[in-house]
């Protein structure tokens, strides 16, 4: 299989959801459509198990954690702030 090369030529290594990049493919979903945003504004919606950013091409998962990493099952925690 052949891939082509040049300037406006990547290759493939996943997909940056919502990304404006020019080596885009049209079909690229956007960060809503993956992410499940709500239709309509609510301030209080987030993405509990946090905010899927990308996918590479062997099926990885990129994404920012949520509030609560270990209960999404992600490795992670959330820092506390302590004053001494």
């Amino acid at each position: 299989m052949s891939q082509a090369s040049g300037p406006d030529s990547a290759p493939p290594v996943g997909r940056v959801f919502g990304s404006p990049v020019g080596g885009a493919r049209p079909e690229t979903p956007s960060l809503a459509h993956v992410n499940r945003f709500p239709e309509t504004l609510d301030p209080a919606w987030r993405p509990e198990p946090g905010l899927v950013v990308a996918h590479d091409v062997l099926g990885g998962v990129f994404a920012l954690n949520g509030a609560a990493p270990a209960r999404a099952g992600r490795p992670g925690r959330v820092p506390t702030a302590r004053w001494r």
